[in-house]
């Protein structure tokens, strides 16, 4: 395995490791074991444990920055922008349930840099709806409000299309988008 492919290797191993383990239960030897490596390889790519969960972090982190990126390059209007982002965040989580345990993990061992490097994962869409609010002259606590319920409403979403409580159809996901709307409407039109 070339050097940048074994690393990718173990961090993808690692996902699945915590997602099945939990952060206190990862084990480098049963990644490594997983990736066909040595135990000592992990080591090669990573100064130690914390290093190796903050890529973790970087690579998710990567996966999502690039749709959202297209979106924001497709989408030049700020409300299509956060639909946008909302939908493909939503479809992100339930796609890919391992990146979902890693975003959802509470975990107290987590170090002050592994907290934030985990958080700006989701933060593009706090930061895209309080952008939209504060463009529109949206009072402080109204903008709270506004990115609270549209995150709220991605969340639990993302929650229920994956638990199965929703079914993840074409059906399920208009009438999410058309909540979303609604929600971005309110706030337009109140302002």
């Amino acid at each position: 395995m070339e050097e940048r492919n074994t690393k990718t290797a173990l961090i993808q191993a690692g996902i699945r490791e915590i997602r099945e383990y939990g952060l206190s239960g990862m084990s480098m030897r049963r990644i490594a074991a997983a990736c066909g490596v040595s135990c000592a390889t992990p080591y090669k790519h990573f100064k130690n444990r914390d290093e190796f969960i903050l890529a973790i972090f970087s690579y998710i982190h990567h996966h999502w920055s690039v749709l959202q990126g297209d979106i924001l390059d497709k989408y030049d209007d700020p409300r299509l922008q956060i639909v946008e982002t909302c939908m493909a965040y939503i479809r992100f989580l339930c796609d890919n349930p391992d990146f979902r345990s890693i975003l959802f993990l509470q975990d107290e061992s987590l170090s002050r840099e592994q907290r934030l490097a985990k958080s700006e994962i989701s933060i593009g869409s706090k930061r895209m709806v309080a952008a939209f609010c504060h463009n529109m002259n949206i009072d402080e606590e109204e903008e709270w409000r506004e990115v609270y319920i549209i995150r709220s409403m991605l969340y639990g979403a993302a929650f229920m299309l994956s638990s199965g409580e929703l079914v993840g159809d074409e059906r399920t996901y208009g009438m999410i988008r058309s909540l979303i709307e609604r929600e971005i409407d309110i706030v337009t039109d109140k302002y």
